[in-house]
């Protein structure tokens, strides 16, 4: 019997997040939930509420927090593949919520399962059924194994041309920027879909216009690139096309962290199901707001009917920029 196809495939290490049940510092905080959250987990748990079928590749250790993540992540209906390691732990992190776009994090992350994934761990035959390869540069920031498996993974996607979509996800509390910049920059070549962030991508390539900007993706081969904004919404350029996606409607913001993650399975989703980059750049911002709307990463995300709901009020609009 033949496998089922794939939406899309993604790698790398979701952990057991400490969520503060007071903002404030983590001094005087006295009680947390304990939730589950990774850029990668969230990005599948997206596509799944969306309707698609996503699978996550990852390792996990042998104790209670690895069993949860791998419960809560199969319970969103996407395909878990995580190995189990009895020799390392399943990785922590605290949040910090100062304010709603003032969230801080501290990884306890060192040495975990997640870091210890192989190449051989991976399930090969996920890449020639998957529509869409997805994966970030959190991966490669991690000391260990999985930087090394996740360039395996990209080497398996590009074996069997599955389009590829990459968001740097510059994380300054994992590596710095000169540090990142030589690691970063060659996985932003022969994209099918760059997803990355307004200061992050000036920052990668040394630019600080625009135009500049643009002209180097498409140089570098870039099919898609969607230039994510914060509150300012997002611009998108395909093949000369440079269009601007407003924010979705405002709601209460409860907390930032996620909304990127949201915004890339969005986009990814509307891609995935024929939409013009348009209508794609309106489910991602509406996807995008719906997380800002709780203090866990996913749990506020929105099924496929309320998406586009969301979507509907969204404005997109043509820019004007100088190739």
């Amino acid at each position: 019997m033949t496998a089922p196809m794939l939406d899309a495939v993604t790698i790398g290490e979701s952990m057991i997040l400490m969520d503060p049940i007071e903002d404030g510092p983590l001094d005087n905080v006295t009680g947390y939930r304990q939730r589950v959250a990774g850029a990668e987990s969230n990005f599948a748990i997206a596509l799944s509420r969306l309707g698609l079928h996503s699978a996550w590749i990852s390792r996990l250790g042998d104790d209670p927090f690895g069993r949860l993540v791998r419960e809560r992540i199969e319970a969103e209906g996407v395909q878990v593949y995580a190995s189990i390691d009895a020799e390392a732990p399943t990785g922590i992190y605290f949040k910090e919520r100062r304010a709603p776009e003032r969230v801080d994090v501290y990884y306890y992350r060192t040495g975990s399962a997640a870091s210890r994934l192989t190449p051989s761990d991976l399930p090969a035959d996920l890449f020639p059924r998957s529509r869409m390869f997805h994966f970030s540069g959190i991966n490669l920031a991690i000391p260990g194994e999985l930087p090394r498996a996740t360039l395996h993974a990209l080497a398996l996607a590009r074996k069997h041309d599955v389009p590829v979509s990459f968001d740097p996800n510059l994380r300054p509390r994992l590596w710095d920027i000169d540090t990142a910049r030589p690691v970063l920059l060659p996985m932003i070549q022969d994209l099918e879909l760059l997803l990355t962030g307004e200061s992050e991508i000036y920052a990668l390539l040394g630019e600080n216009e625009l135009p500049a900007v643009l002209r180097e993706l498409a140089r570098r081969r870039v099919r898609i690139a969607v230039i994510k904004r914060g509150g300012a919404g997002a611009i998108v350029a395909s093949e000369g096309r440079v269009i601007s996606v407003a924010p979705a409607a405002p709601i209460r913001v409860i907390d930032s962290v996620g909304a990127g993650d949201a915004f890339n399975a969005g986009f990814v989703a509307g891609q995935l199901r024929g939409l013009s980059i348009e209508d794609s750049g309106r489910l991602g911002s509406a996807t995008g707001a719906a997380a800002l709307a709780g203090s866990g990463d996913y749990e506020t995300l929105p099924d496929w009917e309320t998406a586009m709901s969301l979507a509907g009020s969204v404005a997109v609009a043509t820019m004007e920029v100088a190739m």
